[in-house]
């Protein structure tokens, strides 16, 4: 892929709007809204980490 920098801060970005989203269901007492917005912006900054992992140790090599 061409441009993976772009799909990793797109992830990472995401990642803080899912997190961002379960403070709000929890503030408004949506537990299970609020883990499952938790466990997908976790999801997300993991692939958006892993996807920017990989391409710097693509570059160190």
């Amino acid at each position: 892929m061409k441009h993976t920098h772009i799909a990793a801060l797109i992830l990472v970005i995401s990642s803080i709007i899912f997190m961002s989203l379960s403070i709000y269901f929890i503030a408004n007492n949506m537990v299970l809204a609020s883990i499952v917005s938790l466990a997908s912006g976790l999801l997300a900054l993991s692939g958006g980490l892993n996807i920017m992992r990989m391409k710097t140790e693509c570059h160190d090599s």
